[in-house]
């Protein structure tokens, strides 16, 4: 969808000369049409102006995502789990792990990073109110799946396609086989 968009912008840059009459054809009968001047859909809002406003508004989609999703390289002084060795944790007798006598549940741990986004609220924006949020591997993965437009990633394929279905089933969507 990248270079689609690419490939449209610069399609219609090229050839908005010979589309210009056409767009303000197409305009000047429209609701715009009638309190905006003929002046506009020659010189300002163009087929190229507004093929540029888009591509923008697309690269804008994908940039935002990455700074919010992509670990900013950093060296770490955390590991990424909470234990140097094997030595620091034990089995218990219930088949737990502990670390001196506390017990760890590995599925309430989490690993979060600085992103990019992260470093820029930090260094400028903190003082508008920003938030400087961290983000996890597993956000990661869904904010970027959703970004590139699938839908069934990760941990969003549990809530969405309940909601989905109940819908479907609620306002009788899809169709019916008769045999």
């Amino acid at each position: 969808t990248i270079q689609n968009n690419a490939w449209f912008m610069v399609t219609a840059v090229q050839e908005n000369d010979n589309l210009l009459h056409l767009w303000v054809y197409l305009w000047k009968p429209s609701m715009f049409g009638y309190f905006l001047p003929i002046i506009t859909w020659k010189k300002w809002i163009t087929p190229q102006w507004t093929a540029i406003f888009l591509w923008f508004l697309s690269t804008i989609q994908l940039t935002l995502p990455l700074m919010t999703s992509v670990r900013w390289p950093e060296r770490s002084k955390t590991l990424p789990f909470p234990t140097k060795n094997a030595d620091d944790y034990r089995v218990n007798d219930l088949g737990e792990l502990e670390k001196m006598g506390r017990a760890f549940v590995p599925e309430s741990y989490y690993y979060d990073f600085r992103t990019s986004w992260t470093k820029l609220v930090e260094g400028a924006l903190e003082v508008w109110g920003f938030p400087a949020i961290r983000c996890t591997y597993r956000e990661s993965v869904a904010n970027l799946a959703l970004a590139s437009g699938l839908r069934y990633t990760g941990s969003m394929s549990l809530s969405y396609p309940r909601q989905r279905i109940n819908e479907i089933i609620e306002f009788k969507e899809g169709y019916t086989v008769h045999t």
